[in-house]
Order: C-alpha cells, then structure tokens, then sequence
C-alpha cells in the first residue's frame, strides 16, 4: 500500500469521525433542549374535573405511544385489518403455532 493510498483512507476515516462526533453532540443537544421545561406549567390536581386517574393516564400514555400497533392482534373487517380492541394488548395468541425460527450462521452476536 503506497502512501498516498494510506494518506486518502486515513482522510476518509477521519471524516466519518468527525460526522459521527458532529452527530452525537448534535444528538446530545436536542436531547437537553427536549428535556427543558421552557416555562410550560404543570397541571394540578385540584380540580376533580381535569384530575386524570392513574387508569386514564395509562390509557392515554398507551394509545399515544402506539403500545398497540404491535400488542393488539388484527381482525379482518371491511376496510381491510383493524385491531382487535376486545383482545386490546393481549398480544399474539397463545393457541397459534409460530414457524420455526430461521436458520443462522454461527458467529459472534453484538
């Protein structure tokens, strides 16, 4: 390997590195600046009528954060699959066979 072939990988390397720090710092920041309140108030508990319950604050926080997408099995309806809200977060039936896993090769799994 000559020197100036050397010389371009090692660029190339350190461009990526310098991306992926670019990215993780960016990363890092949107994260804070996701975090900070920014003067929004929190609601009370003082009033009864916009008191949640823990039952609606688990409802809400499912139905917002897509827990059923995956955790609710489908039932064919005219408008082509739905979910099966009597069966809501039941999760895949327990009386149904799954196919056999596939076969992979062996080797070091991260």
């Amino acid at each position: 390997m000559d020197q100036s072939h050397r010389r371009r990988l090692l660029e190339r390397v350190e461009i990526r590195c310098r991306r992926l720090f670019t990215l993780c710092i960016l990363g890092v920041l949107l994260a804070a600046w996701g975090c900070q309140n920014n003067g929004a108030t929190t609601a009370t508990t003082d009033n009864a009528e916009t008191a949640e319950t823990p039952v609606e604050r688990g409802e809400h926080l499912v139905a917002v954060l897509g827990c059923n997408d995956c955790h609710t099995p489908m039932q064919a309806g005219s408008d082509g699959p739905a979910p099966d809200m009597a069966r809501m977060l039941s999760g895949h039936p327990e009386s149904m066979q799954m196919p056999p896993p596939p076969a992979l090769p062996e080797g070091p799994w991260l």
